[in-house]
């Protein structure tokens, strides 16, 4: 099944929603075996949040396809439409889609990328135990996330 026939499917079991809703966002894909079922354009690897924060931080345009090569003017605008769409649905439309959203990450596991996370997450408690690597209190970890983020929102 292709990603706007999956998509499709979800949005018309919702009720109250109609398939020719979701019609007006073909350049937007959801995968349940791609970035996790998150929205992305056109199958590319870049999701619809990504592209709607660089315009909420006051992106020009022109600068998000310079950092995004891929993308188009329309992949932006629509981008923008679906993200609207998404949020003036109904508090019961959003739980229902969240829900079918969240039940078809259980369909397209990849067992290389899963078997890659094993080792990878055995590959930290190694270096945790060997006191290589130290955690720290969720308290400084927010702070430096959000140190981290406001240095990058001022580039």
């Amino acid at each position: 099944m292709g990603t706007a026939t999956w998509l499709a499917a979800q949005v018309v079991s919702i009720p109250g929603c109609e398939e020719s809703t979701l019609k007006q966002f073909e350049r937007i894909s959801i995968n349940p075996a791609q970035m996790g079922g998150v929205p992305c354009i056109r199958g590319l690897r870049i999701p619809v949040t990504t592209v709607v924060g660089l315009v909420a931080q006051g992106m020009p345009d022109t600068r998000i396809m310079d950092e995004y090569p891929d993308l188009e003017i329309e992949d932006i605008r629509e981008s923008l439409r679906f993200a609207a769409a998404a949020v003036g649905r109904s508090a019961e439309e959003r739980a229902a889609l969240a829900g079918q959203l969240i039940e078809s990450l259980d369909q397209g596991i990849d067992d290389d990328a899963e078997a890659a996370w094993s080792v990878e997450i055995k590959r930290r408690l190694q270096r945790l135990d060997d006191g290589i690597a130290k955690t720290i209190p969720w308290p400084e970890a927010r702070r430096r996330i959000l140190a981290a983020a406001d240095r990058d929102a001022g580039t």
